[in-house]
């Protein structure tokens, strides 16, 4: 999901200079057709069940291998996003093939992107200024996608709780670097009882951050997340499971 929403989020130009399906030869629309049932055999049930598809579409979505001129207008619009984010981040990869693919900009940013209206983003507890080490033995860089303390790309369903998800991803890493256990810790736990967020209506990564490090966080093992990309209801953390991970942060 990661992946997708950079990808959407970052193409708002990219309208300005799309060619129409309409005037594509047959070839060219042919692989279109091609490449929209593709997307449809993939993705097109996880789409729907989510509401990640127009209304037109609602029904003609699941006939893979027939395909409306809004769908082939929209899907085609998606494939030409998608090179043009290609071509001006040559060392990202795009793809057209997620549940995101027949939404337009609109679309997903009435989904998405409105959650965080009116709220406070101030940062949350202030970290004291340190002495800086000597530097000039220090690398230039660290390719940290590597390192064995990331965690594997999550998806946070259609709940707004990204801020969780970064919260829970920055203490599992900085765990891991200080101790060399990697944890898998849950996103959902922080997203309910942190009380200074507003769960799936957003919330700041950093106040996520303030509530593992001053409460602790379960496993997520024992505190599991639905797997269809909604939130359970709001449970106390004594209720979730009986023990509690401890996580540090290197802050």
């Amino acid at each position: 999901m990661k992946t997708s929403l950079l990808f959407l989020s970052t193409l708002s130009a990219s309208a300005l200079a799309r060619v129409a399906y309409s005037s594509l030869s047959t070839d060219e629309q042919a692989d279109v057709k091609q490449q929209l049932s593709k997307w449809k055999t993939l993705y097109a049930p996880l789409a729907s069940k989510h509401g990640y598809v127009p209304e037109s579409a609602i029904e003609s979505v699941n006939v893979v291998d027939s395909h409306t001129d809004e769908e082939l207008a929209r899907f085609h619009n998606t494939l030409q996003d998608v090179a043009k984010a290609q071509e001006n981040n040559p060392h990202a990869v795009f793809s057209p093939f997620n549940v995101f693919a027949l939404l337009t900009q609109a679309e997903f940013d009435s989904k998405f992107k409105n959650t965080l209206a009116g709220q406070n983003v101030s940062a949350g507890q202030s970290v004291p200024a340190v002495e800086s080490a000597a530097t000039s033995a220090a690398a230039h860089s660290i390719d940290w996608s590597t390192s064995k303390c990331s965690s594997p790309v999550k998806n946070q369903g259609d709940c707004g709780d990204c801020w969780a998800f970064s919260a829970v991803g920055t203490s599992e890493f900085a765990h891991c670097i200080a101790t060399g256990e990697k944890l898998d810790l849950s996103e959902q736990q922080v997203t309910n009882c942190d009380k200074a967020s507003n769960g799936c209506n957003g919330g700041i990564a950093s106040y996520g951050i303030d509530y593992v490090h001053n409460t602790g966080v379960l496993a997520i093992a024992i505190a599991d997340q639905s797997t269809d990309g909604h939130r359970e209801p709001s449970r106390t953390r004594d209720s979730i499971g009986p023990e509690k991970q401890p996580t540090r942060t290197t802050a």
